[in-house]
């Protein structure tokens, strides 16, 4: 976890104090969780040098050189490892320095 969404848990933990109102507690602390869960659930990037994704699984991946990111399969061929964009013309061209799982989408967010 990044240390910017820990500090914004840490945050929402600190500032959340009781009003004795129950019903209004309930509802904070309900808000509260799902703010702390949506934080912790929420992908983040991951540099190739810790790890890098599972081959052929869409991923996004971060060039900074062009200041771009593309979806991305990753596949090693002859040692070389080659990254592939979703609807580009061939291998990506660019260093690229971090990735990230793929957003999940739920039905009716």
């Amino acid at each position: 976890m990044t240390d910017e969404r820990q500090k914004a848990i840490d945050f929402i933990h600190a500032y959340m104090h009781p009003t004795g109102d129950d019903e209004y507690e309930r509802k904070k602390l309900k808000y509260r969780n799902m703010a702390i869960k949506a934080l912790e659930q929420q992908p983040s990037w991951i540099s190739v040098e810790e790890r890098l994704p599972e081959e052929r699984k869409a991923v996004l991946i971060h060039c900074p050189e062009i200041k771009c990111t593309f979806t991305a399969t990753l596949e090693t061929l002859l040692d070389t490892q080659i990254w592939w964009s979703f609807g580009g013309d061939g291998p990506i061209q660019y260093e690229v320095v971090a990735w990230m799982p793929m957003p999940k989408y739920e039905e009716g967010e």
